[in-house]
């Protein structure tokens, strides 16, 4: 008896149904299959996918329009669209020097100086600068000053500007503009408003001097400055070709500011030599160039009158 209850003892238990047994672990059903699933990612809470510029449709307000093409794009930190400041009108003290300094007001000066002084540093930071009309409040001007104007902010502009109605003139100084950014700036100055008329690039030396791609047959440019951009004698020759030749002639250009430049005679030679055949440029500013009596003299043969020669 005692023989067969030590046998019966020693029998291995038969394992439960729903679980197995595998190298001395114990693993329930479902849980192997459970365990080969890869774990679902979800989006961080709060953040959203990038938007396609592209779907975007401007609504004609640039201090809309851009910052929204802007974030779009990836951009966290781009310039702001103000109004072009004004000069200030002088302050007159009504007060007499004689009198005690009033506490109040001498609280009000500091104020006063911290509120210039933060307003010196807004001065400098990267903005995109707008002159509005006086009646809707249409954007007509554009100033952009001192910051790089790259291929990508080109492209913005290239959406956000046509729907400008108003829009008359963009000025872009000391933008940091390549042969390459010039080209697609001259391509979105079709896609504005026929308003458009004047331009102007001034401190954007450029290696090829390709200004004068701004004077092509089909260019609506009206006024068009291009000072303190280095141009010597080769570039003067390429614009002087825009201006005219034996095939072809600019027939919409008014006025040219080349003024703070390098051009010599020999350059002054060439725009004389373009001046020959055009009869729509009114107004010519060669102002501290490098040129000469041999240069004037040039230009007085094509009758350059007073107000066209600098």
């Amino acid at each position: 008896m005692s023989g067969e209850a030590s046998a019966t003892g020693a029998s291995p238990r038969v394992p439960r149904p729903g679980t197995q047994k595998s190298s001395g672990s114990v693993t329930k059903k479902g849980d192997r299959g459970a365990k080969e699933k890869p774990a679902a990612v979800l989006p961080p809470v709060g953040e959203e996918e990038p938007k396609n510029p592209e779907e975007y449709q401007c609504t004609g307000a640039l201090e809309i329009d851009f910052p929204e093409l802007c974030s779009r794009l990836g951009y966290t930190d781009f310039p702001k669209v103000v109004t072009r400041p004004r000069p200030h009108s002088t302050f007159v003290l009504s007060s007499s020097l004689s009198e005690k300094p009033n506490p109040d007001d001498q609280r009000l000066s500091g104020s006063c100086s911290l509120n210039s002084l933060e307003s010196k540093y807004v001065f400098f930071r990267p903005t995109v600068q707008v002159e509005l009309e006086s009646e809707d409040k249409s954007v007509k001007e554009i100033y952009i000053r001192g910051w790089k104007v790259e291929e990508r902010i080109l492209g913005i502009f290239s959406k956000c500007l046509p729907p400008l109605s108003q829009l008359q003139a963009i000025n872009l100084w000391k933008v940091g503009l390549t042969d390459k950014t010039l080209a697609t700036f001259i391509a979105l100055l079709p896609l504005c408003s026929s308003t458009l008329r004047k331009v102007s690039l001034e401190g954007n030396p450029l290696p090829e001097q390709s200004y004068h791609k701004l004077m092509a047959l089909d260019s609506t440019i009206m006024h068009l400055s291009l000072r303190n951009n280095n141009i010597d004698d080769h570039g003067a020759q390429l614009l002087g070709q825009a201006l005219s030749t034996l095939h072809s002639c600019n027939r919409t250009l008014v006025s040219l500011n080349l003024g703070f430049n390098h051009i010599g005679d020999e350059g002054a030679g060439y725009i004389a030599d373009g001046l020959r055949l055009n009869r729509s440029l009114l107004w010519l500013s060669l102002a501290h160039n490098r040129i000469r009596d041999k240069g004037a003299l040039k230009l007085a043969e094509v009758g350059v009158p007073t107000g066209r020669g600098g």
